[in-house]
This record gives structure tokens, C-alpha cells and sequence, in this order.
């Protein structure tokens, strides 16, 4: 079976698939939705912009903010 060229790109944009297992048992349970049930087609451009949509709430779990201590900027992040 050959991977598709736009999901190897999909894949590498989205570093959790694969190492996140809720995140990509998400994206996968999405993935039967869109196409099972919906019937689009997961070689096309539509399909991945639908996938990333769907997939958008559950990847702003976490705000990234900045504070300054000590005259230092500090990066840190907060569960929202």
C-alpha cells in the first residue's frame, strides 16, 4: 500500500500523530467520519483542511504565554 504524498506532509506538520495516542486516535476516529460516513475523499486538499479543523480544539488545550522574572523573559505554558 503507498502512503499518499499529502499525508506523509500531514504527518510531519503534526508532530503529536503517532506519539500522542488520544490525539491520534482522535484525528483516526475523525479520519472514519470524513470518509465513511461523509465520503470525501482523504486524497484531496478539502479533506486535510477538514481534518485539521476538526482537530483544532483539541490541540489549544494549552496557552502558550510569556512573563518576565528577573529582568528575563520566560516562556511557559497554561492549561486553559
Amino acid at each position: 500500500m503507498k502512503v499518499d504524498k499529502k499525508a506523509i506532509k500531514w504527518a510531519k506538520r503534526n508532530k503529536w500523530f503517532g506519539k500522542n495516542r488520544k490525539l491520534t486516535y482522535t484525528a483516526w476516529n475523525f479520519h472514519d467520519l470524513l470518509v465513511d460516513d461523509i465520503k470525501i475523499d482523504p486524497n484531496t486538499k478539502k479533506y486535510y483542511q477538514l481534518i485539521d479543523l476538526l482537530m483544532k480544539p483539541f490541540l489549544l488545550k494549552k496557552i502558550t504565554q510569556f512573563k518576565i522574572v528577573k529582568g528575563k523573559i520566560v516562556r511557559y505554558e497554561r492549561k486553559i
